[in-house]
């Protein structure tokens, strides 16, 4: 049976408000600064570096701070709700993650270097379904490759994102795609077994309602994976986090290293299963950014694939114990 919908509220400036009404002030260049962690509200935060946006470097550079009691990195003035899909192009790397040569290449390096099932270079586990147990939402499902992927092992999957960007083949024919907020979901309660956030918190201006959202999608028992970029991970740590097109802002506004991650996802509910950090090829691509190389050379393509392909066995023996770029997560609720 598909799962129940109810009534979607109107995609407005609601979630960033109501994250903390007290902690943030509009700005005159349409930014809005946060004044307290987006993760636990400590306004004890210091400065770590200012970055461009990778896709508009021109524009005024954010600024990127770090929580003294949690450890979580954010942006500290962040666009306003209603622009933010403005920063989001329709050539963006999680619409076209899984379909691209270099995506594809990845996949199938890291899926034969990796033990058990990889369903991305991103590192998630493919988990199939158990008997009774086959709905599953991919929040922010992008361009629908990893989602396909779910499809394929028996999941019934249904899909989530705030612009309709599904590319991958047959995807618009499997999957019941829903147009709306990866926050504020339309879904009824407990109406999943599984729920894959792949790289969504860190897109998130409150990361703990999400989660919270999504403990409420989970039916008793229910698993939740989620999938973020490692804030203390060695490319991250070697480079001073000042490649900004690793940090991806303001598209990313949130980075957790691992006991931010562990906390934020025991603070909603949920206990943690498993947690990892899982290398990906970033570390020669770093190089390259910070001798010059113009980003959108290494977006994609088959440079793309050659240089990550020629990075993974440095990744592998450098992102030792919890130092790998991508942090996985697996949580039940209880």
């Amino acid at each position: 049976m598909r799962p129940g919908t109810h009534s979607s509220p109107r995609p407005d400036e609601a979630e960033l408000v109501s994250a903390s009404s007290t902690s943030i002030r509009a700005t005159p260049n349409t930014r809005i600064r946060v004044d307290h962690c987006p993760a636990c509200g400590s306004a004890a935060r210091d400065t770590v570096c200012s970055s461009p946006d990778p896709l508009n470097v021109e524009a005024p550079p954010f600024t990127l701070v770090r929580c003294e009691a949690c450890g979580v990195g954010s942006v500290a003035e962040v666009p306003p709700p209603r622009e933010l899909r403005a920063y989001y192009p329709l050539d963006y790397g999680a619409y076209t993650a899984g379909s691209s040569l270099s995506s594809r290449v990845l996949t199938r390096i890291i899926g034969l270097s990796q033990p058990g099932e990889i369903g991305s270079p991103l590192g998630l586990p493919l988990f199939r379904p158990q008997p009774g147990a086959r709905n599953l939402l991919d929040v922010g499902i992008g361009g629908g490759a990893l989602a396909m992927q779910l499809h394929r092992r028996g999941w019934r999957v249904f899909g989530l994102d705030f612009t309709s960007s599904l590319t991958a083949p047959d995807a618009r024919d499997e999957i019941g795609f829903v147009l709306g907020n990866a926050a504020r979901t339309p879904y009824r309660d407990s109406a999943f077994d599984v729920l894959v956030a792949s790289h969504v918190l860190e897109h998130m201006y409150n990361p703990l309602a999400a989660l919270k959202e999504y403990v409420r999608l989970l039916r008793p028992g229910g698993t939740l994976v989620i999938g973020v970029p490692n804030f203390d991970s060695f490319p991250s740590r070697a480079f001073g986090r000042a490649t900004y097109s690793f940090l991806d802002i303001p598209r990313h506004l949130v980075f957790f290293n691992p006991p931010a991650l562990r906390r934020i996802i025991e603070d909603a509910g949920l206990g943690v299963a498993g947690m990892r950090t899982v290398p990906f090829p970033a570390l020669l691509p770093t190089v390259l950014l910070k001798l010059g190389v113009p980003p959108t050379l290494l977006d994609h393509g088959p440079l793309r694939a050659v240089v990550s392909s020629l990075s993974l066995p440095l990744d592998g023996i450098t992102q030792r114990g919890s130092l790998g770029c991508n942090l996985v997560a697996v949580a039940t609720k209880r």
